[in-house]
């Protein structure tokens, strides 16, 4: 028990150490409102705004690199991503396609069940 509270004073003396080595580094002229006036407009910004933030920065700097292609570059681009978008569609169509095929096999033992087993009985 000793070494538990032992332990937690170290804890806040090195806190308060901390503490008073940013009061020293930081200038005297600035005040603490002025520091947290700096620094609020990144603390209200939401998770959805930050997420907004990042892709249309994202989207811009795809649309400067796209648009720094030469023109064979371009044509190859496109035709690489509407071979990728058909591959992605092609890939889901047999995903719903798989789900469908499992889910008529599942019927169809179902009722074959229900005759063949559950009537013998």
């Amino acid at each position: 028990m000793t070494n538990n509270n032992n332990a937690n004073g170290d804890w806040k003396t090195r806190l308060e150490e901390l503490e008073e080595e940013i009061h020293k580094a930081t200038p005297s002229n600035q005040s603490s409102e002025q520091s947290t006036e700096d620094v609020y407009p990144y603390v209200e910004m939401d998770s959805e705004t930050y997420f907004a933030k990042r892709v249309a920065a994202w989207m811009e700097m795809t649309r400067d690199w796209f648009n720094a292609l030469s023109m064979p570059g371009k044509v190859i681009v496109g035709v690489s991503a509407v071979w990728l978008a058909f591959s992605a569609l092609n890939m889901v169509l047999h995903l719903i396609s798989s789900l469908l095929s499992i889910a008529i096999l599942g019927i169809l033992c179902y009722f074959a069940y229900n005759k063949l087993i559950k009537n013998n009985q």
